[in-house]
């Protein structure tokens, strides 16, 4: 068991608290900021930002006991093969860990498909609905793309396509204008290879 504190939500709370507010209600402010973390558990599932920067639907799947004073937790991304799964800090990784449904389509866990080992299913059980729709483009056109290019791409796959194999396809067809945002020490895949120069 382990917590972890949305990004955005808990750190716009306590700098509008401890910059406002007198000494007299600290605690106040220190059980607002209670509220705004999240107990993570096995099981739970949160939005996680992938080594390439593309947020994705995970699911907490182990966390061991503390070692050396960190916390590790092992997640799979929902929706992708296990060789996908990752361990993460959490002292050193607050940023790619925000509540579930923040950066990710609503209920998009719900219509994920599974894939098995050997045959490849679609991505989506059903087609996404169009708030899901525009949600999608919204997440993969944030790392730079435009828009239109997005839904083309979607469109031409009936929006039955993982996210990243549209990033992954739009990152050819618009090299320069892709912005990483993987973490400095800890380049991705397309850093690492050059793709982006």
């Amino acid at each position: 068991m382990s917590l972890f504190y949305p990004s955005d939500k808990y750190h716009q709370s306590r700098h509008l608290i401890y910059s406002s507010i007198a000494n007299f209600v600290i605690d106040l402010a220190n059980i607002v900021n209670d509220y705004l973390s999240v107990e993570l558990r096995v099981g739970t599932k949160l939005d996680c930002k992938d080594e390439y920067g593309m947020w994705c639907i995970a699911q907490v799947i182990e966390i061991p006991a503390k070692k050396d004073g960190q916390v590790r937790i092992h997640i799979h991304y929902c929706g992708w093969r296990n060789i996908y799964n990752e361990w993460i800090e959490i002292q050193s990784s607050l940023w790619r860990f925000d509540l579930l449904n923040e950066h990710t389509p609503i209920d998009e866990d719900l219509i994920i498909d599974d894939p098995i080992a050997e045959r490849r299913p679609p991505f989506y059980r059903a087609s996404p609905s169009i708030s899901q729709r525009k949600s999608l483009v919204r997440r993969i056109s944030e790392m730079g793309f435009p828009p239109d290019a997005v839904a083309r791409e979607y469109e031409q796959f009936e929006w039955n396509r993982s996210p990243f194999k549209i990033f992954r396809d739009l990152s050819c067809e618009f090299p320069k204008l892709f912005v990483c945002r993987c973490e400095p020490k800890i380049q991705c895949a397309f850093c690492r290879s050059g793709r982006l120069r």
